[in-house]
């Protein structure tokens, strides 16, 4: 009963987060829309990685160091690919755009 209430007041925020933050970082929000597909196609491998290391380390964490070990992957996968994709767009442009499916 919970879950359903939480949805459907979150997303009235996250839209008004959304209009709100666009008009003063035009930049930052085209940047992040044109990395989201790059993003997508490029965190399997890092996360393929990151789970076999992860298992590797830790054989039975608790629960909140399995929370603590999500979100520093989540960040880090994030930070890297969005670096990732800023090297190659600064260096690459035409091999950027080719691998992005020229969009």
């Amino acid at each position: 009963m919970v879950e359903p209430l939480l949805t459907l007041t979150s997303m009235p925020v996250y839209i008004a987060w959304a209009i709100s933050v666009t008009p003063r970082n035009q930049r930052l929000t085209d940047f992040l829309g044109a990395s989201s597909f790059f993003i997508y196609a490029f965190h399997g491998f890092p996360v393929t990685v990151l789970i076999k290391v992860v298992s590797s380390l830790f054989q039975s964490p608790g629960d909140m160091t399995w929370l603590f070990i999500y979100f520093v992957c989540f960040v880090g996968i994030l930070m890297t690919s969005l670096l990732l994709y800023w090297a190659l767009l600064k260096t690459f442009p035409k091999l950027t755009s080719v691998i992005m499916g020229c969009r």
